[in-house]
């Protein structure tokens, strides 16, 4: 809970919008997580028509895992918001490691260690972000922290059509380094996902 000060959490349940990507066969299906999303984005807009906003936070984290409407706060909402967006990294493993179990003691050069240039509105999403929120935190004490959460039954549906497309066809079961960090992130599920994908991805 120390992790989560100063943060913002979300949680869809109550509204719906079409997700076309939400079933595995490709047809759309309501989707609790993205219609808040898009009342927020209509709500800046309303306020803003004038001029493009900036928000004083200069360092945003996402700290919702993927499929927790990532993209439509990197396209829809922390772009129009004027912030340069990382959706997904793919940082070296060690980097990963090193700043997981040692963040402050980490060698100078680790990409986590600098990933807000000067003057720049920088927000960061997806894998690997979500999986050192605590490390993030203690990092960059004055950024701002998102989490999203979606129920398991929304998530579990949109999460397994990722797994079978973009994770397929990126190799991220076979390339050792993303299979690397994918496991650090995930655990036993994405293991057990790797091994039986054949079957699940029918």
């Amino acid at each position: 809970p120390g992790c989560w000060t100063g943060s913002y959490k979300v949680s869809f349940e109550d509204c719906c919008v079409i997700d076309p990507l939400g079933d595995p066969r490709g047809q759309a299906v309501e989707d609790p997580a993205w219609a808040r999303l898009e009342q927020l984005r209509g709500e800046v807009v309303l306020k803003h028509r004038k001029r493009k906003p900036k928000c004083s936070a200069r360092q945003v984290f996402g700290l919702g895992a993927g499929r927790t409407a990532t993209t439509a706060l990197s396209n829809h909402l922390f772009e129009f918001l004027g912030y340069d967006v990382v959706h997904g990294m793919q940082p070296d493993f060690v980097s990963f490691q090193e700043f997981r179990d040692h963040a402050k003691h980490a060698c100078h050069d680790n990409v986590f260690l600098d990933m807000f240039p000067v003057k720049r509105h920088m927000a960061y999403l997806d894998t690997p972000v979500f999986g050192l929120g605590c490390q993030l935190f203690a990092t960059y004490p004055s950024a701002r922290f998102l989490l999203v959460e979606r129920s398991f039954t929304w998530h579990w549906r949109s999460f397994k059509t990722m797994l079978c497309t973009n994770s397929v066809q990126s190799g991220d079961c076979e390339i050792l380094n993303r299979k690397q960090l994918r496991l650090a992130v995930w655990g036993r599920a994405f293991s057990d996902f790797c091994m039986h994908k054949d079957l699940l991805c029918k």
